[in-house]
């Protein structure tokens, strides 16, 4: 569990900054259908893919969508500093 975070750190941090806007946009409103257009996107990745494929609940797959969306956070104060 412990390279999860790890690997979508470094996935987020190698991202475009259109990617960063993308995911930032989609993640801070959360609109109707702004989650499946998340999840599409970072299943293009295939090691993200794996991540996602294996949460086993709801609750899961939440709990990583708001990990990805912290550390989208993050990469966008370490970019603007």
């Amino acid at each position: 569990m412990l390279e999860k975070p790890n690997l979508l750190k470094e996935y987020i941090s190698n991202l475009s900054d259109d990617d960063i806007k993308f995911l930032e946009s989609r993640l801070n409103q959360r609109l109707s259908g702004d989650i499946p257009e998340v999840l599409n996107f970072l299943e293009k990745n295939s090691k993200v893919d794996f991540i996602l494929s294996k949460t086993k609940t709801a609750n899961e797959l939440y709990d990583l969508v708001d990990a990805v969306a912290e550390l989208v956070k993050q990469e966008i104060v370490t970019r603007n500093s």
